[in-house]
């Protein structure tokens, strides 16, 4: 069997842009799509895809560009956006339920293990976890001080991991570094090229972390990688059209990565085993 993208869908919710926030709900198997408010998005429009079609479920909820994560021991969405609003979503409703924290999140990711949310503060580079009811700044060393970088959360490792962004300078980074809980440890520093809005998700059928796509500046990027925990390895570069700032999550019950949009682009496609 051969791994391939195949694209499922040309249409559904307005252009993601590259402010969209994609989360896998385990408990319903579908994939959950916060998206961003702008002149074909109503404000605080959540989609969900289960595998077949977008459905739009809910036209109330954050209405700023927000970042997104599926809390499985609470069986809920979590997002905080652009105004540092963090919003619960549980049995079908977003609640406000914070109003401080870091000032600039644009991924969280889950840490299963200790129940905790975590994002790196763009253009800080503090680090932030949520533990259920507040935020908290645990570490303001690891890496230089970024934004538009790839986030996700390896449950087999029992680590987030980081790929590249960008300084303020600014200057295009491909670093990769690995959070525990309690310090940053720089994994490698070969990979993928230097990019930013790179889409990254774990896949944990294949113990891997995912990422596609990106731009450097000059160049925009329609490429597939994966990080075993030691290595980077390009799988392949045929796929969906080269984009920046697509939403990404892995479906693990149909054991496929979900893709959607980036950019102006409204489509959907999937990555995973084919014969």
């Amino acid at each position: 069997m051969a791994e391939l993208w195949t694209q499922r869908e040309d249409t559904g919710p307005s252009p993601s842009g590259v402010e969209g926030a994609l989360a896998y709900d385990t408990d319903r198997n579908v994939a959950v799509l916060l998206a961003p408010s702008s002149v074909k998005n109503p404000p605080g429009e959540t989609w969900e895809w289960d595998g077949n079609s977008w459905v739009q479920v809910d036209d109330m909820g954050p209405t700023t560009p927000a970042a997104l994560a599926f809390l499985s021991d609470r069986h809920s969405c979590l997002a905080i956006t652009g105004s540092i609003q963090t919003w619960e979503r549980k049995d079908s409703s977003w609640t406000q339920v914070a109003d401080t924290g870091p000032t600039n999140a644009e991924v969280i990711v889950y840490d299963q293990s200790r129940s905790r949310c975590v994002t790196v503060e763009a253009g800080t580079g503090h680090t932030w976890e949520w533990d259920g009811s507040a935020w908290t700044k645990v570490a303001d060393s690891g890496p230089s001080a970024r934004g538009k970088y790839g986030l996700a959360y390896d449950s087999k490792g029992k680590v987030s991991v980081l790929f590249g962004g960008h300084t303020s300078a600014p200057e295009l980074l491909n670093d990769t570094w690995t959070w525990d809980g309690k310090r940053w440890k720089q994994a490698a520093d070969i990979g993928p090229s230097k990019r930013m809005f790179a889409a990254m998700t774990y896949d944990d059928s294949k113990a891997r972390t995912l990422l596609f796509g990106g731009w450097d500046g000059t160049t925009t990027f329609g490429d597939t990688w994966q990080w075993d925990g030691k290595l980077w390895r390009q799988l392949s570069d045929m796929g969906p059209p080269p984009r920046l700032g697509p939403a990404l999550c892995y479906d693990s019950n149909r054991q496929r990565a979900v893709l959607f949009g980036g950019d102006t682009v409204v489509d959907t496609w999937e990555f995973f085993d084919q014969p």
